[in-house]
């Protein structure tokens, strides 16, 4: 029985990672997508820096 719970523990761990990378690409692609993309031509030193 414990080692079923474990295994439930480890399920929720990687699922609760998941979710947390997930909607940290969702919110850079956001962020990306709400910045101009003219603004990313030619200057390589703001890119990624304005999120």
């Amino acid at each position: 029985m414990s080692q079923l719970v474990r295994k439930g523990h480890e399920f929720h761990i990687s699922m609760a990672g998941m979710i947390s990378s997930c909607l940290q690409l969702q919110s850079f692609f956001l962020c990306y997508r709400l910045w101009p993309s003219d603004s990313y031509i030619g200057d390589n030193s703001t890119e990624g820096g304005k999120c």
